[in-house]
């Protein structure tokens, strides 16, 4: 409640509020985006990002990392391993 004065006229009169209306919400109107007009950066923004994201977080997730060896190590034999898997070598 705003105030006390407020709770107090509530609740001496409770019933004076029940066929009042709440107003309803609507959900925001969702706008199309002309893509071909967006620059390269936007259009990037509205398309490649979420899946880029999903990507590299699922990549980090599933990376092996070897004690002793520095990360970027880690991501070469990371990446040779892929590379071996897709050509079947």
């Amino acid at each position: 409640m705003l105030s006390e004065e407020k709770l107090q006229r509530f609740m001496l009169t409770p019933w004076t509020f029940v066929g009042l209306h709440l107003p309803v919400k609507l959900p925001l109107e969702v706008k199309a985006i002309d893509l071909s007009a967006l620059p390269l950066v936007g259009y990037l923004e509205q398309t490649v990002v979420d899946e880029l994201t999903l990507g590299l977080l699922s990549l980090g997730r599933a990376a092996p990392r070897f004690p002793g060896i520095r990360i970027w190590g880690c991501v070469r034999k990371y990446y040779v391993h892929i590379y071996v898997c897709i050509h079947d070598m």
